[in-house]
């Protein structure tokens, strides 16, 4: 081996070791479904060393008696076993799974597919600050033989047994369902086209059981790639070895999903600016002119933001923005003396940056926004300004007035993007209500 083989080998070695694939079944499967293709996976050289679990959840292909219905549903939770209410479950597993990797990529088959999109949908949506990171990591969600469009098989076996039985997860997958259908708009949306995750769709050659136009019907043709694998809709993914054409293309695609991820972030980058505030104003007035969904502002007192943007904030909140802005608090035993070390460090007169604190809450008292605003008793170690899909970000410097200190710009797919919402969100969560000029409230 190479010197040059020897380090990309090495350089692919650490990344498996940071990758977790989940692969999921479908309706009335276990997670035998896959039979050795999970260990086939772990051998193939694009993913040794990588983390591949298989989740399995309770399902059946058979509907429950409505005579018995009740009965059954308290014994086994049938209640829960929608498929919102299993990507709730996945998520939820995704959260311990995924502590110690990087890159996440999520396989499902048939229903499984659905219930791996259900779970993005709730964690990219989640407030729950765990989250934040989470979503950084998925990198995308391949689908074998999933029915996005309904299958036309689920909704011939709920009508004909729907007088004397019932199984909710036949019923999500028929043409027709609403909640298969607002599930799909939702990941459509949210997952790929705000945070621009990999899709990859496959369809059996044999499948009769969903067919072709079901897998890919409710999508843009720029929202996914699809391919065929070899097999009819079960075979198709059961029992691969390491060495057949399914398997190489399902290897293929995951590590596919990981440097295209990789890929985008990358090019992606961060821009840096030598000033923030005054010095590039026009960067914060484009963004702010735009504000749909979220204004997030960490700072020491926002004079500058007071003093630019303070008459505009009723008309953002009266047209829906959700606004979040934290300051400093001047007044609290922890806080006075940050602000007095602060005057110090930007070398500014005593008392100036509590002042200026006082001036801010004020002005949102005085508007009637006085809710929108918080005190926070640490250091907020980073500026944080977030409007909707972008943030701009810089540190505190000594002997800098922080409109003096550089400035990053990083888009919403950006890893860092969630680390700094993250510090954002303990941040608010840590933080205290405010009254008027030097009244602070628990």
């Amino acid at each position: 081996m190479s010197n040059l083989e020897g380090s990309i080998h090495a350089y692919r070695s650490a990344e498996n070791a940071m990758t977790l694939v989940v692969l999921t079944h479908g309706l009335g499967a276990t997670d035998e479904a896959w039979g050795s293709t999970a260990d086939a996976l772990r051998k193939h050289e694009l993913l040794a060393g990588c983390d591949i679990q298989t989740w399995d959840y309770e399902t059946s292909k058979w509907p429950v008696p409505r005579i018995l219905q009740t009965a059954v549903e308290a014994r086994i939770g049938r209640r829960r076993q929608s498929v919102r209410q299993l990507g709730e479950q996945l998520w939820s597993k995704l959260r311990v799974w995924s502590s110690l990797h990087d890159h996440v990529v999520l396989v499902g088959h048939s229903m499984g597919g659905l219930v791996s999109a259900s779970s993005m949908v709730f964690g990219f949506t989640s407030s729950d600050p765990r989250d934040i990171t989470i979503r950084s990591k998925i990198c995308g969600l391949i689908c074998v033989a999933s029915p996005f469009g309904g299958a036309a098989l689920a909704r011939g076996l709920h009508s004909t047994l729907r007088p004397l039985a019932h199984n909710v997860q036949i019923s999500d997958m028929r043409p027709k369902s609403q909640q298969r259908r607002q599930l799909v708009q939702q990941f459509s949306t949210v997952v790929l086209d705000r945070h621009r995750v990999g899709f990859h769709l496959f369809r059996a050659s044999d499948d009769h059981i969903v067919q072709a136009g079901e897998t890919d019907s409710p999508f843009d043709v720029d929202q996914y790639t699809i391919d065929v694998l070899t097999g009819g809709h079960s075979d198709c993914i059961h029992n691969l070895d390491v060495a057949s054409d399914n398997l190489i293309q399902l290897a293929r695609s995951i590590d596919l999903m990981r440097t295209t991820r990789n890929a985008k972030l990358q090019e992606q980058g961060v821009r840096f600016y030598r000033r923030r505030a005054a010095g590039i104003k026009e960067e914060y007035d484009k963004r702010l002119q735009n504000v749909q969904r979220n204004l997030d502002v960490l700072a020491w007192s926002l004079t500058a933001f007071r003093e630019d943007y303070g008459p505009s904030l009723k008309l953002w909140v009266e047209a829906g923005v959700a606004i979040r802005l934290l300051v400093v608090s001047p007044h609290s035993e922890a806080g006075s003396t940050l602000c007095r070390l602060q005057d110090e460090i930007e070398g500014r007169g005593e008392g100036d940056t509590a002042r200026d604190v006082d001036a801010f809450l004020d002005q949102m008292h005085a508007l009637g926004l006085g809710e929108y605003a918080r005190v926070i008793d640490y250091h907020p170690s980073v500026n944080v300004f977030r409007v909707d899909q972008e943030l701009l970000f810089g540190p505190y410097l000594a002997g800098t007035v922080s409109r003096n200190a550089p400035t990053g710009i990083v888009q919403a797919d950006h890893w860092l993007f969630d680390t700094l919402c993250a510090h954002f969100e303990w941040m608010w969560n840590h933080a205290s209500a405010a009254g008027p000029s030097s009244s602070s409230v628990s």
